[in-house]
């Protein structure tokens, strides 16, 4: 079980590949988003980005870039001091209006296409790497990537319920490569809407879906099991109780 919840953090970060020290043949890169920060990370290119959103915090490292704005709402004299060489983008985050008045200032825009399954994580991922002239690097840690999911895709699914914020608590649809990864790694989303991406769930709402499993995807290394339950302090659920069991033996061991 724990295995399999390391591995698809790993899926999720590329942490576990290295990192490639090979020069890009773009030298002031900004990223948008922090999807594409973390994949630019993996690819060697640290030394080339020169803006983040303030989003961007993996790798850790990546908190000490420059910071531009937010993902939707880039503070654009800040790009324009920089005068990057090279801007990311994504269509399912970035409204047209503001790529079209980058391009307009004369940027270089490179637009990400919506990642809602593996096959799109890894179109994108060999995008960005042809682009940053590292293709050859994109296919080995691709390549490393796929064979352990080939290890694992046979596993018996658990219905496990994503946390993506806790307070509201915020999880993830049918419409997100996440279910696609889940599935790899032996789990299965049990939010069966598909709309919208990523939904608000009430307490309450949490509760019906009974999950075997919880993941923590926030960015706090410990959550409060409290939020998880309702107002009566008698009206436990199974997960929520295996929680409090085995949560510290899950994320802190």
């Amino acid at each position: 079980m724990r295995k399999n919840i390391f591995l698809l953090i790993f899926i999720l970060l590329f942490s576990s590949v290295g990192f490639s020290t090979l020069l890009s043949k773009y030298q002031k890169i900004i990223s948008l988003s922090p999807y594409i920060t973390e994949i630019l990370y993996n690819l060697g290119e640290a030394d080339s980005i020169v803006g983040v959103t303030l989003y961007c915090n993996r790798p850790s490292i990546a908190k000490n870039k420059p910071k531009i704005g937010g993902m939707i709402n880039p503070n654009l004299e800040e790009i324009l001091k920089i005068s990057p060489d090279l801007i990311f983008a994504t269509k399912e985050d970035h409204p047209r209006e503001l790529i079209a008045k980058l391009q307009d200032l004369g940027f270089f825009v490179v637009i990400l296409s919506e990642s809602r399954t593996f096959k799109d994580i890894k179109t994108n991922f060999f995008k960005v790497a042809e682009v940053v002239g590292k293709l050859e690097t994109a296919v080995s840690q691709f390549s490393d990537i796929e064979r352990k999911l080939k290890k694992v895709d046979s596993n018996k699914l658990i219905d496990t319920f994503i946390v993506l914020a806790d307070e509201p608590l915020i999880t993830v649809s049918q419409e997100s490569y996440l279910n696609d990864i889940l599935a790899f790694a032996g789990f299965r989303n049990i939010v069966e809407q598909r709309s919208p991406r990523y939904p608000i769930y009430s307490r309450e709402a949490f509760l019906k879906l009974n999950p075997e499993f919880i993941l923590n995807f926030t960015n706090k290394d410990i959550l409060n099991p409290d939020i998880f339950l309702r107002a009566n302090p008698y009206a436990f659920l199974e997960a929520v109780i295996f929680l409090r069991e085995n949560y510290y033996d899950v994320y802190k061991k």
